[in-house]
């Protein structure tokens, strides 16, 4: 079934960069396991309250990673994840220290800081499901999607985006009544 699975990432983009990320992570086949949409607000179940703690979670793990907007819906999860430059160097500065020094290729996807993050909480989401006997079958869709934000009116797009995705979920081709 993933034999074929086309990639998702760019294939010369360092996703560790100081850049804010647009990531989407499904549950497997689109189960329904993180709740429900009531009058056009997500309702987290057990499973979704937890997927909830380790998405806030990660800025605790990663000091220079900060959260944005985001949204769990039923059967997936909507977020933005900023990386943020400790340093607090301006654009300019970095600019001018990417000419200085010689460019270097991106690291290798398994140590990037977006798939890192994006396994940690996969797993760690995974191992305290485990735990609940009903939470039988659980699992995540191989790896995830995210686009780049690449500017200010992106950001303010994508965030709208997210809070109204719950508004959206009765035609969402996501939603199994829809399928």
């Amino acid at each position: 079934m993933y034999l074929n699975r086309r990639k998702n990432r760019l294939e010369y983009a360092d996703y560790s960069e100081f850049k804010s990320y647009f990531v989407t992570i499904c549950t497997r086949d689109r189960e329904e396991y993180f709740g429900t949409i009531e009058n056009n607000r997500m309702k987290l179940s057990p499973i979704g309250e937890i997927v909830n703690q380790k998405w806030r979670a990660i800025p605790g793990y990663f000091d220079d990673v900060k959260i944005d907007e985001y949204i769990i819906m039923p059967n997936h999860l909507h977020g933005i994840i900023t990386f943020i430059d400790r340093e607090h160097r301006s654009i300019n500065e970095r600019i001018r220290a990417r000419l200085v020094s010689p460019p270097e290729p991106p690291l290798k996807r398994n140590l990037q800081k977006l798939p890192v993050i994006m396994g940690s909480l996969k797993s760690g989401v995974t191992r305290e499901v485990n735990r609940m006997p009903e939470a039988a079958g659980f699992g995540w869709q191989k790896s995830y999607y995210d686009r780049i934000i690449r500017n200010r009116k992106e950001l303010v797009l994508t965030r709208k985006y997210i809070r109204n995705n719950p508004l959206k979920w009765d035609e969402d081709e996501d939603n199994r009544v829809n399928r």
